[in-house]
């Protein structure tokens, strides 16, 4: 005879010590910030070819990893498939809370790489998440 209880066991996470981190309380524990930004480009633009222009927005991309202290991490993937649904440039970028990823939109070098990239692209896709 087997018998199944109705109650629901509550699973926690082994974090290796039986110790549970609630971001509340733990003090210095901050809740990371991925950013991905994906853009489609033009064929051509400012008579550069849609493969000379994706270089040129991943140079410029890695120059904001210099320039601007809030980004921890950041990556720039240029695709290489013809998929119709592909975009052509991929930014992951890692932040060390919300208000770092604030501060980043809203500097200077980051709105003047959002005004070069204006003409070069024809979309764009954008998602934030915390981990």
């Amino acid at each position: 005879m087997v018998i199944r209880s109705s109650r629901k066991k509550k699973i926690e996470p082994d974090f290796g010590h039986d110790q549970k981190i609630d971001k509340e309380i733990q003090p210095g524990f901050f809740a990371m910030v991925k950013h991905i930004v994906m853009w489609k480009l033009h064929e051509s633009a400012e008579g550069r070819s849609k493969s000379d222009n994706a270089q040129l927005m991943k140079q410029w991309l890695e120059q904001l990893k210099i320039k601007i202290a809030e980004i921890e991490h950041l990556e720039v993937g240029i695709n290489f498939t013809d998929a119709e649904d592909a975009y052509d440039v991929v930014l992951y970028a890692e932040f060390r809370d919300r208000g770092a990823l604030d501060r980043y939109q809203t500097h200077p070098e980051h709105i003047g790489f959002k005004q070069r990239i204006q003409n070069l692209r024809r979309d764009k896709k954008v998602v934030d998440y915390e981990i």
